[in-house]
């Protein structure tokens, strides 16, 4: 009797084991899963949203700059409850015209969150809570503050035949009590030959 209830209990438990990666697996929220593009969204505002559906959501920019050299791109400043953030655009440097949304920035309590929810006073905690441990936590120099890193990895071959990664980053800075100050996401290239 002791064997068939401990089979059985081995059974169950690898059902649920089998159902749980399914579920993890279809692209559900998963607590503590590895980042994911679809988490690079900050007040609604996701990596390689059109800047017109940015402008739809909060309105005109109060500020927008133009930043970069070679290659421009755009910072445009919105107003949210009394603070600021910023989001940034590829941009053509002709026309004038901003492009595709590659990184927000948000600092204050203005209310946004990342797709998982963590905002402006979120603790330590709470993100590895809801993101898992992260790639790299680290001092900022001269400060008492923290750098808190996600990434997750993309590979592509280019044009040139060489392997280009593109690490996308979701960054927190904390403050000496290990509470959100400011939250960004963002985008890097490397390169490695084939």
């Amino acid at each position: 009797m002791k064997k068939i209830l401990l089979l059985m209990m081995m059974l169950l438990t690898f059902c649920l084991s089998v159902s749980a990666e399914g579920v993890a697996n279809s692209g559900s929220f998963v607590r503590g899963g590895p980042l994911t593009l679809e988490d690079l969204c900050i007040g609604g505002v996701y990596y390689g949203q059109p800047f017109s559906e940015v402008t739809n959501m909060y309105g005109k920019p109060v500020v927008t700059k133009e930043e970069g050299a070679p290659k421009v791109y755009f910072k445009h400043s919105f107003a949210n409850n009394g603070t600021t953030f910023n989001v940034y655009t590829g941009g053509n440097y002709y026309t004038k015209e901003p492009g595709d949304v590659f990184s927000v920035v948000i600092s204050g309590n203005n209310g946004l969150a990342t797709k998982r929810g963590m905002k402006y006073g979120s603790s330590l905690a709470q993100i590895e809570e809801v993101y898992g441990v992260p790639v790299n936590i680290s001092k900022i120099y001269g400060t008492n503050d923290s750098l808190v890193i996600y990434k997750t990895r993309v590979s592509f071959t280019a044009n040139n035949g060489r392997t280009q990664y593109k690490n996308y980053r979701l960054l927190f800075t904390l403050d000496s009590a290990n509470k959100v100050k400011s939250i960004r996401y963002d985008m890097d290239f490397e390169d490695e030959t084939i």
